[in-house]
């Protein structure tokens, strides 16, 4: 898994820029407190990223499912984060 080592620098970077947005008020804070207890990352091989990608949040746990080193269409950007959690909690 070369594209593990890009997981600091691409996932949880964007992953810290979604979070920013998402606490930006008391109301966006409050509901990450209630609903995010644990954050998992995994990385998936280049090859069908972009079909096998995935962000869920089930039961406190939030994870990010993604080729964090490969094509961008196999990683999610920090809108798209933000936009999932939103939408979500």
């Amino acid at each position: 898994m070369d594209f593990i080592k890009f997981v600091p620098s691409v996932c949880l970077q964007r992953l810290t820029d979604g979070l920013k947005e998402v606490c930006s008020d008391d109301m966006g804070k409050e509901a990450i407190q209630e609903s995010i207890n644990t954050i998992e990352v995994y990385c998936i091989p280049n090859d069908g990223a972009e079909d096998n990608k995935a962000l869920k949040l089930d039961a406190g746990v939030f994870s990010l499912t993604a080729c964090w080193g490969g094509h961008h269409s196999g990683y999610f950007t920090d809108l798209v984060i933000r936009e999932f959690l939103e939408n979500n909690l």
